[in-house]
């Protein structure tokens, strides 16, 4: 028990209270008393060591609690940011393709539009040239 820092202590109680349990049952087994059931309910000092040490530990838990949430909260951020960076770079994507399918249909239709307006064209003139024959 004596070998024991102040911090182990504190840290590791149930260690600590199975050493007093042993030295305590033994001194007392010696002295005709047998010990059944222990229980270690506090440990304090008079400078309030043990305190302060708590008090230390629980501003670290809950320093590492608001670390851990900022963390949680800006990787959650970094997803929604890159999550909103693929919609719109696929939206860029499709509205391309989309103009690209339109400009490429506009196209053929202008090239079907000239050829039978090519072919109207021929046949109006091969008519009139028929029909200029035809008056001669």
């Amino acid at each position: 028990m004596g070998a024991m820092t102040v911090d182990e202590i504190f840290k590791d109680r149930k260690k600590f209270s199975e050493q007093v349990f042993d030295c305590a049952s033994t001194d007392l087994f010696n002295m005709g008393i047998q010990v059944i059931s222990y229980t270690l309910r506090d440990i304090k000092d008079e400078e309030n060591y043990m305190e302060s040490m708590g008090q230390a530990r629980t501003s670290e838990v809950r320093r590492d609690a608001r670390i851990g949430e900022a963390e949680c909260n800006r990787d959650s951020l970094i997803q929604t940011a890159l999550a909103e960076e693929t919609r719109i770079a696929s939206k860029m994507v499709n509205d391309t393709e989309m103009e690209l399918y339109k400009r490429n249909f506009e196209m053929k239709k202008a090239a079907y539009d000239m050829e039978v307006e090519t072919a109207r064209a021929q046949a109006e003139l091969a008519f009139q040239l028929q029909a200029a024959k035809v008056h001669q």
